[in-house]
């Protein structure tokens, strides 16, 4: 029986990544001219590219990041936002691997004021593909019953991670579909699995990034319940 092809080869897809770099050198890109224009419209520091090695060793660790193919960060805007103390990148990261290309906005916040227990929040149903921690059985807020029929948490400790994102982060995401958020240390990654944010809604997602930022930090609404 003639097996179907599962996608394209690993070779393939390293001339692909290969035939990328050289079009981006040598014939302009529409995605990176919109961005780097977003970029100056709105304050943003801007880089065309950069290497992936060269990112800090624990970003790399992020599940986003899993994967021993060619990987590519694009159209990188950083900007320190000036209602909290830490710098966000937004940029588009691309996966050569795993029998197809993947491109996904990635919204990278790393603050001195953060300090998670690594935890993942993800739209149900792709949970069970993460092995690397375990799982706790209690629901963190579970009374949040609409973020709950959408998202499932895993952490170490639902009571630690309570106590360091709070409820009214739940009810943010649960308005989202699809939204996949990581948190360690002071690291915070906000991203729609292996979509790329049209150049038009990127401002409309960075205000909702800041919302949950701040409400990370500065609500207290569950020190009174």
């Amino acid at each position: 029986m003639e097996r179907k092809k599962r996608g394209k080869s690993t070779k393939t897809l390293l001339m692909e990544a290969f035939i990328d770099d050289l079009l981006d050198r040598f014939r302009s890109n529409e995605r990176i001219a919109e961005l780097s224009q977003l970029a100056r419209q709105y304050e943003f520091a801007f880089t065309s590219k950069e290497k992936f090695s060269n990112q800090p060793f624990f970003l790399k660790g992020f599940d986003i990041f899993k994967g021993k193919k060619s990987k590519r960060l694009k159209g990188i805007l950083q900007k320190q936002d000036p209602s909290f103390s830490g710098i966000i990148r937004i940029y588009d990261y691309t996966y050569y691997g795993e029998f197809k290309k993947r491109t996904t906005t990635i919204f990278e916040i790393k603050s001195e004021e953060f300090d998670f227990d690594k935890f993942e929040i993800r739209p149900k149903g792709t949970l069970n593909q993460i092995q690397e921690f375990f799982m706790d059985k209690e629901k963190p807020f579970p009374e949040k019953k609409e973020f709950h029929s959408k998202y499932e948490i895993k952490t170490n400790d639902s009571i630690i991670f309570e106590g360091q994102a709070g409820s009214r982060v739940l009810e943010d995401i649960a308005k989202k579909k699809g939204l996949s958020v990581e948190g360690e240390a002071d690291y915070l990654l906000l991203y729609y699995r292996n979509q790329r944010i049209p150049s038009k809604e990127m401002m409309l997602e960075y205000d909702f990034v800041l919302d949950l930022i701040e409400h990370i930090l500065y609500d207290y609404s569950d020190d009174y319940v």
